[in-house]
């Protein structure tokens, strides 16, 4: 039996444990691989005796490297005087190149002759232009040289399509060739896939959208969801995602999964998903050009024609389940890099985590890991999917909006504070256009805190008395008792058994709020903790307390809210404990939020704690400007003070210089005349006045 040893970066396990297994059933125990995840090597500490081990025992060494990473810098010297056949499978740097040892063709040397001759074979490559590889190799190589490399290109056919048939036709390419296997008869040459295409589970490929929609079942009565996916050597990767989706929202939508190679990502939407309600993203990079880079202006063309809402399902590439589900780390820099920040570039929102890797035991391959969908994760993802879905479709006069802003910390004198807003004003302006555009409520003819003061809507009044929404204890404890134990523990533990003792009447929690006809306003709850407001505001270990997990269980499951906006910058949702990416549903951001669409209406200079809310909240982030800015001025006694100074200095008056003196002293200013300007002088420079209001 043969021996191969894959020393890889890529997750196709899948697709290779299928290929084994037609390679077993065609012709025996004829090879064994084993694949080493070259992560797993990454920490200078692990020793690299293992994969030394794994070289000896092998007759062929498969190397998949993407990126600068220690197995790849040790390899070399590894590899070095050992008679092995080894195969880069994928183009990388000449360094990764020279590792090619094929027969006659030596990697090493072949692009030593190319230099030679002012030819750079990575370029050649890299830049597309292959059509141009045999006419310089028949010029430059010797034949037995040129014919193994032919082999070799040979191969990087096979194994760029990633399938299962492919990869069975790779090894036994590889074996026939290169390592004195015979018997295996005519190996047919690699069967393009096609880069980019329609895929619908269980049945197969298709690349014409009507026959595909026939197959599908295609309902023009349903909403449409399209699912972007991987192609090629990473199909395997996303597979799994997409036919959970598919199986999750079957029922509730037209399902249009489309795969693509990356390079061709907008051909293929354009192509096949421009009739869509709503837009799930399951690769890394942008859209367009992905690990290449490209132009953003195409993608963004392409959302403003379909107008649909752009969601990232998120998975790790290198994120083991079981480690983030045990502890509070996040995902790595990488795949929040890659993952998270560059799909936000092209405009996506809701980074949930649904998949990871799952680490087993394989009979076949050894020690794989293999994409682990996460139930909860992908259930919870496919319901906030849903509610999107109903928000779009549903008449604007059904529509049940929940409108919060913040009363922090809590009391008459801090009601609606946020940064660069003039809440109320804009606010009733909010309202007006509401209802111009056909959502049922009932403008309030008042001023709107006159309203709110008037109705109790405030966290801890201190001179009104509790009133509001109430919420029965028994109620409550049905819901708490849901969440996950870890997760009441944590709010026990700080506050106590239900209800607590914030805002509580009895066995009713009050919920400050009011309602216009289908639009809910309220105050967001406090964070419990007042004699360190500033701390507490974000504080990432203090857990909410019970009237706050009451207040977003109200909105979702009793008053059945269609969407919930955040007015301004900004609230303390975003802030409570959890991962910072990459959510788990022990996580306080994630189940308060529920399956709730959220908007959040935020300052446009705030990008950094906008983030932290869209990552952590699944908000929409709607910007607004900075309102204009003058100068405000002095004012009172500081311009009575600034007069007197200026009669001073016309003619140095000592009973002029006594006023000034005692007035300084009552405004805690310094006595001197000079400094006493100096001061009036940075007060009116820094003093601001809001002059618009929305």
């Amino acid at each position: 039996m043969k021996k191969i040893l894959a020393l890889t970066t890529i997750n196709n396990t899948l697709s290779l444990k299928d290929a084994m297994e037609k390679i077993k059933k065609e012709h025996g125990d004829l090879v064994k691989i084993r694949k080493v995840y070259m992560e797993e090597y990454e920490d200078p500490t692990v020793s690299l005796q293992d994969v030394e081990d794994s070289v000896d025992e092998s007759d062929i060494i498969l190397i998949d490297i993407r990126g600068d990473i220690r197995l790849a810098r040790e390899l070399p010297a590894i590899l070095e005087g050992k008679d092995k056949t080894v195969v880069v499978t994928v183009w990388g740097s000449p360094q990764i190149l020279s590792m090619v040892k094929m027969g006659k063709f030596r990697g090493e040397e072949v692009i030593k002759i190319f230099q030679e001759h002012d030819l750079d074979l990575d370029h050649i490559i890299s830049y597309q232009k292959k059509k141009d590889l045999p006419e310089k190799m028949e010029q430059l190589l010797e034949p037995e040289v040129r014919k193994d490399m032919e082999l070799w290109l040979q191969t990087l056919e096979y194994y760029g399509q990633n399938d299962s048939t492919n990869l069975k036709n790779f090894i036994l390419f590889l074996l026939q060739n290169f390592a004195g296997v015979d018997g295996l008869g005519n190996i047919p040459p690699a069967l393009p896939q096609p880069l980019y295409g329609l895929y619908l589970p269980y049945q197969g490929i298709y690349q014409d959208l009507e026959e595909y929609k026939n197959r599908l079942g295609y309902d023009e009565n349903l909403p449409s969801i399209g699912v972007l996916f991987y192609g090629g050597m990473h199909f395997d990767d996303t597979q799994p995602i997409a036919d959970a989706f598919f199986e999750h929202l079957r029922e509730d939508a037209n399902v249009l999964s489309v795969f693509s190679n990356v390079e061709n990502n907008l051909q293929a939407i354009n192509e096949y998903l421009k009739d869509i309600d709503l837009f799930i993203n399951l690769q890394y990079f942008q859209i367009n050009g992905g690990p290449y880079g490209g132009s953003t202006e195409p993608t963004l063309q392409y959302f403003q024609e379909v107008d649909a809402p752009y969601l990232l399902s998120l998975r790790g590439y290198e994120t083991d389940v079981y480690d983030w589900q045990a502890g509070e780390d996040d995902l790595s820099p990488l795949e929040i890099i890659l993952g998270v920040t560059m799909p936000e570039l092209d405009g996506a929102i809701e980074p949930l985590f649904t998949a990871g890797l799952e680490t087993i035991q394989d009979p076949e391959l050894g020690r794989v890991k293999l994409i682990k969908v996460l139930p909860d994760r992908m259930e919870k993802q496919a319901e906030r999917i849903r509610k999107w879905l109903i928000l779009r479709r549903k008449k604007n006069e059904d529509k049940k909006l929940a409108i919060l802003t913040y009363n922090y910390p809590p009391g008459e004198e801090n009601l609606a504070g946020s940064g660069y807003l003039d809440v109320f004003a804009s606010m009733e302006i909010f309202l007006q256009k509401l209802q111009e555009n056909g959502y049922h409520l009932d403008i309030p003819s008042e001023k709107l805190k006159d309203l709110f003061m008037k109705e109790g809507v405030l966290n801890s009044p201190k001179y009104h008395q509790k009133i509001g929404i109430r919420v029965k204890k028994d109620d409550y404890v049905v819901w708490f008792r849901q969440l996950p134990e870890n997760v009441q523990q944590q709010v026990i533990s700080r506050w106590g058994e239900p209800p607590g003792e914030v805002m509580v009447d009895g066995d009713e929690i009050i919920l400050p709020g009011l309602f216009l006809s289908n639009i809910f306003l309220g105050v967001q709850p406090s964070r419990g903790v007042h004699e360190n407001p500033e701390t507490a505001y974000h504080d990432k270990k203090l857990p909410p307390h019970h009237q706050y997990l009451a207040y977003y269980y109200f909105l979702e499951s009793v008053y059945g809210a269609d969407a919930v906006i955040h007015f301004g910058m900004h609230g303390t949702l975003e802030f409570t404990p959890g991962k910072q990416v990459g959510l788990s549903s022990s996580c306080f951001p994630d189940l308060l939020i529920g399956t709730l669409p959220h908007i959040y209406y935020y300052w446009v200079g705030n990008t950094s704690e906008s983030t932290i809310a869209k990552r952590r909240s699944y908000a929409q982030c709607i910007s607004h400007a900075s309102p204009p800015m003058k100068s405000s001025g002095l004012y009172e006694d500081y311009l009575n003070l600034e007069e007197l100074l200026d009669q001073y200095n016309e003619n140095y008056d000592e009973k002029t210089l006594k006023i000034i003196e005692e007035k300084a002293q009552e405004l805690h200013l310094p006595v001197y005349p000079d400094e006493i300007s100096m001061e009036l002088y940075r007060m009116k420079k820094d003093s601001s006045l809001t002059v618009c209001t929305y």
